[in-house]
């Protein structure tokens, strides 16, 4: 089981990596460029975005795992550290919004230049400078790409992490008892503020079983999915007239009391 002084390591780690590229773009966004190294701080920028992208959503869910696992006493603790991280998630998407508009900046001026020279150039320079070009866009598209990959497999891992046992019932799909299960896991898991979507979602499918379970069983496990997964389940098992049928067949499938006496 994940320790909370492992959270908090994890936790630490992704602040020191956003303070790092926090810091590499403000060098990018300051530095002087000179013509032959503007596609060199394209590539820079580029990946200074992405990375920043990748751990402003990883310090998220890390800060909302550590808050869920201190205890009540501990509700200060875990408003200081919020804040601290949402502080910090902010000025790092300030960050790489500047550096998206600085990196546009620096492609429109490369295309205009390129536009410019095009009629000085002769057919096989020409045709070498597409090929430059088409170089770098592959590139770009291949470090995106590795970029997303890591993402994707280290979110794998953080969503196998055990999570703290809370007892509600579960839910096998049967109608009648939506309403009970939903109570029940509404008021323990979705209105708990210090769980992520994510950990919302895995306590869920943790409590379905049968034509419940099978219902969300193509989705996976993400922020987004638990709001659909929950939809799913209303609308398939929590139609209060569905209920309301259900309950008035039981009730004429049941036998009549005899109305005969025996002396």
């Amino acid at each position: 089981m994940t320790t909370l002084s492992h959270m908090k390591g994890v936790r630490t780690r992704y602040r020191n990596t956003l303070y790092t590229e926090i810091q590499e773009g403000n060098s990018i966004l300051h530095a002087e460029i000179s013509k032959p190294h503007r596609q060199e701080m394209v590539h820079k920028s580029a990946k200074c975005i992405e990375k920043l992208k990748v751990y402003i959503n990883k310090l998220e869910i890390q800060s909302s795992k550590v808050a869920s696992s201190l205890e009540e006493d501990q509700s200060g603790t875990a408003d200081k550290l919020a804040d601290e991280d949402c502080k910090l998630c902010s000025d790092a998407t300030d960050c790489y919004l500047e550096l998206e508009n600085f990196k546009e900046r620096l492609v429109d001026n490369i295309k205009l230049e390129t536009t410019e020279n095009v009629e000085k150039v002769n057919p096989s320079d020409f045709i070498q400078l597409q090929q430059e070009m088409k170089d770098i866009i592959q590139t770009q598209l291949k470090q995106q790409e590795e970029i997303i990959k890591s993402q994707q497999k280290s979110e794998s891992v953080e969503t196998n992490v055990k999570l703290p046992k809370i007892d509600i019932i579960s839910f096998n799909g049967d109608k009648t008892k939506w309403n009970e299960f939903w109570d029940s896991f509404e008021s323990t898991i979705d209105q708990n503020k210090r769980l992520s979507n994510i950990d919302k979602f895995n306590y869920l499918k943790s409590k379905l079983v049968g034509d419940a379970k099978y219902a969300i069983s193509g989705l996976n496990v993400s922020h987004e999915n638990y709001i659909v997964a929950v939809n799913i389940l209303k609308e398939r098992f929590g139609n209060t007239q569905d209920v309301i049928d259900l309950h008035y067949c039981e009730m004429i499938n049941l036998q009549c009391p005899s109305n005969k006496t025996y002396s």
